[in-house]
């Protein structure tokens, strides 16, 4: 997970998350999925060159930190590896079997990878972007948007 500093978020569920996917054929890059920081809409998929982690576990405590201005220092984003995390054990090594982009009557505002039997999906929130799975996230974040209608999901090519 690549996580902005929760500011002024009370909720960990606001927190602006994006997903981060390493590959085996491409070891020192990471790949990965967000909400564009210009409409807090759109996905985009980037590729950057892998850097530090922290352990997953870490995270509440860094959040926690962050959003009481405890933790000293500048805001920067923080990755958290969650390859050894029991929340997303049974995705890791996995092959993606599909992947959608998620649109209520227009323009796609979110990503959906379909891993197995489970899937990662990345959706806006309204700071940023957070992510979704079976075992991990805020499934009214999805909820929300099949509010405004039905959501479909297309094949991307």
């Amino acid at each position: 997970m690549v996580v902005w500093p929760p500011e002024g978020e009370v909720l960990n569920k606001d927190v602006d998350m994006s997903l981060g996917l390493e590959f085996s054929d491409q070891k020192n890059i990471l790949v990965t999925i967000s909400i564009s920081r210009d409409d807090n809409w759109t996905p985009e998929i980037n590729c950057v060159v892998l850097t530090d982690f922290l352990p997953s576990e870490q995270m509440d405590s860094w959040l926690n930190g962050w959003m009481k201005l405890s933790l000293g220092g500048t805001f920067q984003l923080q990755n958290f590896d969650f390859s050894d995390d029991s929340r997303f054990i049974h995705l890791i090594g996995k092959s993606i079997t599909d992947i959608k982009l998620a649109s209520i009557g227009g323009d796609p505002f979110g990503v959906k990878l379909n891993i197995d039997s489970d899937h990662l999906m990345v959706v806006p929130i309204s700071d940023g972007a957070t992510v979704v799975t079976s075992r991990f996230g805020d499934r009214s974040a999805i909820e929300g948007f099949e509010y405004l209608g039905q959501i479909i999901y297309k094949d991307v090519n």
